[in-house]
């Protein structure tokens, strides 16, 4: 069993409406771009790449690229001179183009990122949970006039320690983590906890632990003005406590 180091209870409060829950089983896995908070999954992505690693992929693929032109050249003209020679005099061409490679890459990150958020919200859904069952707070936000129900959940239950791999970012109980500072960086210097774990201290107070799960894995799609609700099937055992309010 995975330590996730979760508590020994989790809960998720639920409005009156949700009722339908204790019956069918069916929880609600949410896309980032609906929750509350207008920044949630939205770090800031400066590009796909900092300046000094672009670059340094760069040159890192000049020798396997010319490699690769030497070998297309007709073998008359490759008779010439080696592989070598080639390399010699084609790099200081090569490393020329850095600042069109840097403008290339400028243009490709300019019309990809602002799409990152929209695929995410297409394939990425979430199960948000508290550690406590008696906030006022929680019951004013996600209840119903302070008014529905509260889930017992059971962290140990395998339902919730799913995770395939090591880097696996599905599937298992992650905390959030509470800051000051909106996360800020190249795509490729953002891990899995910049992108989906990191919220703003005045959301301090839900003291939340989320799991993630592909929208695709849904039991049940339903559609609710407009709107396709992801339905996932929650374990029975791994509820362990039902509280009405």
């Amino acid at each position: 069993m995975e330590d996730h180091g979760a508590p020994k209870r989790l809960f998720k409060y639920l409005s009156p409406i949700r009722i339908g829950i204790l019956s069918d089983r069916l929880i609600r896995y949410t896309p980032l771009g609906v929750f509350n908070d207008p920044f949630e999954g939205r770090p800031e992505i400066t590009g796909l790449a900092s300046k000094e690693a672009a670059l340094a992929s760069f040159a890192a693929a000049i020798p396997s690229e010319l490699e690769a032109a030497y070998s297309s050249l007709p073998a008359a003209l490759r008779a010439q001179f080696s592989l070598q020679q080639w390399v010699q005099c084609a790099t200081p061409l090569m490393q020329k183009q850095q600042g069109l490679f840097l403008a290339m890459l400028g243009a490709v990150s300019n019309q990809f990122i602002p799409t990152i958020p929209i695929k995410m919200d297409e394939v990425l859904g979430i199960l948000s949970l508290c550690e406590i069952p008696d906030s006022l707070l929680m019951w004013a936000h996600y209840g119903m006039s302070h008014t529905g129900f509260v889930l017992e959940l059971d962290p140990e239950h395998p339902y919730f320690n799913a995770r395939r791999t090591d880097q696996d970012e599905f599937g298992h109980l992650r905390q959030v983590r509470y800051r000051d500072v909106r996360p800020s960086a190249s795509l490729i210097d953002l891990d899995g906890t910049e992108m989906f774990l990191v919220k703003s201290k005045e959301w301090s107070y839900e003291r939340e632990w989320r799991i993630l799960r592909p929208l695709k894995d849904a039991q049940n799609v339903v559609n609710a003005n407009g709107e396709d609700i992801h339905l996932f099937q929650l374990p029975p055992d791994s509820i362990t406590h039902k509280s009405v309010n």
